[in-house]
C-alpha cells in the first residue's frame, strides 16, 4: 500500500476501514505496517478497527524488520487499562510473527499472574506458538506447575 492509498484509507469512515482491512490480501510494506501498528495503538480509534489492523499485521508478514511493530503490539497486549479483546488480539498477532526473549518473557510473567483468564490464555498461546525457541521452552517448563496452564505446558513440551 502506497502513501496515496494510506491517504485514501484515512478518508474512509470506520465501517469502510474495517471492511477494507477484513478483506485485505496484499503485500505489506513497512510504512503500511507502521501505520497499522499506530492505528492499533490509538485508544481513540474504534476497537474493531484496531483489532482488524492487528489481524493484518499478524497474518501478512512482509519483507521488513518488524521490531518496532512488535514493540507496539506488546505494549498493547500488556496494558492493563486496555480493552481485554484488544489485548487478546495483540497477543494473537504477536503469535504469528517472529518474537524474541522480551515478548516470551512478558507472556510468561502474564501467564503466572492473576490476570483475566482470556488474556493469560492468549499469552500462553504466544509461548506455545514459539516453542521452538529456547526461551519459550524455558517458559513452558516454568509453567508446568501452574494450576490453569500446567497440563497444556506439559503437552506442548511433548
Amino acid at each position: 500500500m502506497e502513501n496515496a492509498d494510506v491517504s485514501r484509507f484515512k478518508s474512509l469512515d470506520d465501517r469502510s476501514k474495517i471492511e477494507f482491512l477484513a478483506h485485505f490480501d496484499g503485500a505489506l510494506k513497512l510504512e503500511f505496517v507502521n501505520f497499522l501498528a499506530d492505528l492499533a495503538s490509538d485508544p481513540e480509534q474504534d476497537d474493531l478497527l484496531r483489532i482488524e489492523a492487528m489481524k493484518v499485521v499478524g497474518l501478512y508478514k512482509g519483507a521488513y524488520d518488524g521490531a518496532e511493530v512488535q514493540r507496539k503490539l506488546l505494549y498493547i497486549a500488556l496494558r492493563e487499562d486496555e480493552d481485554d479483546e484488544v489485548r487478546v488480539y495483540a497477543f494473537n498477532s504477536l503469535a504469528f510473527v517472529d518474537v524474541g526473549d522480551v515478548e516470551v518473557n512478558a507472556s510468561r510473567a502474564l501467564v503466572k499472574s492473576d490476570e483475566y483468564i482470556l488474556i493469560k490464555a492468549a499469552a500462553f498461546s504466544l509461548i506455545a506458538q514459539h516453542k521452538h525457541l529456547p526461551v519459550a521452552r524455558e517458559a513452558l517448563q516454568a509453567i508446568q506447575g501452574d494450576k490453569e496452564f500446567g497440563k497444556a505446558a506439559v503437552r506442548e513440551l511433548g
